[in-house]
């Protein structure tokens, strides 16, 4: 008769390091008007100002989280002029920009002072030129407009090359080029025009413009896939010739690692020449408008409704958040139960990783130092487990065997 012995089995960040990177596992969080401070409104617009608070616009007034505390921005209690935002950004001297309904376009200095700049109204986009501060905005069935802090100056179908179109979407890319997207793409540099459609490239019609990053500027559409051009060759991933599984496209954003992540229908990760693919299968989100990444390397999204959804790396990208202190007790190997026993934190997150690096297990909100799992529906091999600790705000990995 097999012995078996409670031991301690703790591995080190860096004996796990070469299989986390393999297993990269990610934990979704929810929030919505049941369990956070925002409204029970459609959340439009994401921004992240200088001291990491968020910022949200949405159809009843703009929303500030610092983590902590939700702070709310209406009508009712601000110098709101609109209740129905629809984008929000930060300057570069960490001031609000928003756009909303009849209420024209909006600036808030984040204490008392909110400033109103008419006839601008319906403003559907907000842009800020990080290099020389210049807000480009525009306007439902108005056009494109540039304040540089004391003039405004406005393009649209009767006094510029500007194509029409309901909504354009604005993209800067240095302090001299600016890209819209609406009828065609479009780019002004300097004073120069010029536009890119079916009859002078090779791209498909009704692509817009979603981000720019190190001169590359990407593209999307709900039916064409992910574009994406040099200023010399058009490039387009598609279902024919890649992973990214679908060819709707709303969304873009590049993170520090250097991933690049799409929203759509599904939202997409592209990783060291790798898709990682989310959907209503096998995550909380079946479609992504917008995305964001903040300063703790967590990604936000919405779908256009009343949630935002977080996705981290419960891997983590920095090695300091590695607790070797704290020891975790269990027996090892076990059959279908296993208690694990904190010696000193108090667990607050669990999950549960299988040697193919799939997540099989989530328990959130422990708040005990003792937890039981229960594997009898699981088979026998290795699995991982990873801790968070509720007072050190670090984790634990440790290994578990079930015969």
């Amino acid at each position: 008769m097999k012995q078996f012995i409670k031991i301690f089995l703790f591995l080190t960040f860096f004996d796990l390091y070469p299989l986390l990177l393999y297993c990269q596992q990610w934990d979704w969080t929810m929030y919505n008007y049941t369990n956070s401070g925002l409204p029970n409104a459609n959340i439009n617009d994401i921004a992240i100002d200088s001291t990491a608070n968020m910022w949200f616009a949405t159809y009843q007034g703009i929303i500030k989280w610092d983590g902590e505390v939700w702070t709310t921005y209406n009508e009712a209690n601000s110098g709101l002029p609109h209740n129905v935002c629809y984008s929000i950004e930060v300057d570069i001297d960490n001031n609000i920009w928003i756009g909303s309904g009849e209420g024209y376009l909006t600036k808030f200095d984040q204490d008392t002072i909110w400033t109103y700049y008419p006839p601008y109204s319906y403003v559907t986009k907000i842009a800020i030129n990080k290099y020389n501060g210049d807000i480009w905005f525009s306007g439902w069935e108005s056009g494109i407009a540039k304040y540089n802090g004391s003039t405004f100056t406005l393009y649209n179908w009767t006094n510029s090359p500007l194509l029409y179109y309901p909504s354009i979407n604005v993209a800067i890319e240095n302090d001299t080029t600016v890209w819209f997207s609406g009828s065609a793409i479009q780019r002004l540099q300097g004073t120069t025009w010029t536009t890119f459609d079916t009859a002078n490239t090779n791209i498909p019609f009704g692509l817009w413009i979603l981000a720019i990053d190190n001169g590359i500027k990407y593209f999307g559409a709900y039916e064409s896939g992910l574009w994406m051009y040099d200023d010399s060759i058009w490039h387009c991933y598609n279902i024919q010739n890649s992973g990214i599984l679908s060819n709707m496209v709303t969304s873009v954003i590049k993170t520090k690692d250097g991933s690049l992540w799409i929203g759509g229908d599904k939202l997409r990760r592209f990783y060291n020449n790798s898709w990682t693919v989310w959907d209503n299968t096998n995550s909380p989100v079946s479609t992504v408008h917008s995305l964001i990444e903040d300063n703790q390397n967590n990604i936000y999204m919405t779908n256009g409704g009343t949630t935002l959804y977080k996705l981290s790396d419960i891997n983590g990208y920095e090695n300091s958040n590695y607790d070797e202190s704290n020891k975790l007790s269990f027996q090892n190997p076990f059959y279908n139960n296993v208690t694990i026993i904190s010696e000193n934190d108090i667990m607050e997150d669990l999950f549960i990783i299988d040697i193919s690096g799939k997540l099989i297990k989530t328990l959130s909100g422990l708040n005990s130092q003792q937890v039981n799992l229960n594997f009898e529906s699981n088979h026998q091999g290795i699995y991982f487990a990873k801790v968070k600790y509720k007072n050190s705000k670090k984790y634990s990995i440790v290994k578990l065997v079930k015969i």
